[in-house]
């Protein structure tokens, strides 16, 4: 499309993001397009009731080793008339342009991650996935052993937790073909072979996360769900038919656990210690193991308003 009032050429792209279409235009710029900053995605990605919106852009860079002499950026940024960026991230010398951002919650801890592409080449990408670290309170890049360039497209299958079948699945131009991978703690791990290899001599059990939400004693109609947040605590786990106790265990500052346990049916709770005034609580949850599979449970506790 031609732009009479500037004289500069227009062309007008739509990219549908995690249910959400967006159009901006793309200016040419010394020969070649350029993108100007966007919001590609809006999602609550730290656990807070807060919207972050999830925004992207090209820049100049001379020293670039690609052709466009362009180098992609994608920032977390608040919303609302005084904007700050919580975090930002760059493509180096290498990516110049990112598309299919989208944000889902890859491994069931009530945080989505950030799901981009990033191109370096026409038809060719590197698939990058970044995610909250409550701990550190910041956004972290997740790695793989698996080398994620090279990457067509992708799509997100399933619904639900990663251990329930929510997986990122990468369409490859090499031999290779199509990838399925589970994003376990800062890892993505190929799923299918290379799970199974993991999870050596047929070893089972359970893992999972626990977290923490404030519960309201009264609660308003089309009052959103209060956000949770990954919480460091004790559970025990016992045999769901004599109650009989087979591990005892902390979670790590990010909420997450596992422990190997044979097939069979187990119930997960806190410790029976009496828990302190205004800590807390959670009730129980059943958990069936398989052999050879590692179940995810997600365990939440109400911490009562002070």
């Amino acid at each position: 499309m031609w732009n009479k009032a500037t004289g500069t050429a227009l062309s007008i792209i739509t990219i549908a993001v995690a249910g959400i279409t967006a159009c901006y235009g793309a200016q040419k710029t010394g020969g070649h397009a350029f993108d100007k900053k966007r919001v590609a995605a809006s999602a609550r990605l730290t656990g807070t009731r807060e919207i972050l919106q999830v925004v992207i852009w090209q820049a100049h860079n001379p020293s670039s080793s690609s052709h466009h002499r362009l180098t992609a950026h994608l920032a977390v940024e608040t919303t609302g008339r005084q904007r700050r960026a919580l975090w930002q991230v760059d493509g180096g010398n290498s990516y110049y342009k990112i598309d299919s951002v989208q944000t889902s919650d890859l491994d069931g801890d009530g945080l989505p991650e950030i799901i981009s592409l990033w191109r370096e080449a026409p038809g060719s990408a590197a698939l990058r996935v970044f995610r909250w670290d409550g701990a550190r309170q910041t956004f972290v890049e997740a790695s793989s052993k698996d080398n994620l360039k090279g990457i067509r497209s992708y799509r997100i299958r399933g619904s639900g937790p990663s251990k329930s079948g929510r997986r990122l699945v990468a369409h490859s131009i090499s031999p290779a073909g199509v990838r399925e991978y589970e994003l376990r703690g800062s890892d993505l791990v190929t799923s299918g072979e290379a799970y199974m290899q993991e999870t050596k001599q047929e070893e089972s059990g359970i893992e999972g996360v626990t977290v923490v939400k404030v519960s309201h004693p009264v609660t308003r109609e089309n009052e959103p769900e209060p956000p949770t947040h990954p919480y460091q605590t004790d559970l025990v786990i016992l045999t769901r038919s004599d109650r009989r106790e087979v591990a005892r265990l902390k979670t790590g500052s990010d909420g997450r656990f596992r422990v190997s346990l044979p097939p069979g049916e187990y119930i997960i709770k806190p410790p029976s210690d009496p828990p302190k005034r205004f800590a807390p609580r959670a009730g129980e949850h059943l958990a069936k193991v398989s052999p050879g599979r590692f179940i995810f449970v997600r365990v939440t506790f109400e911490s009562p308003l002070q």
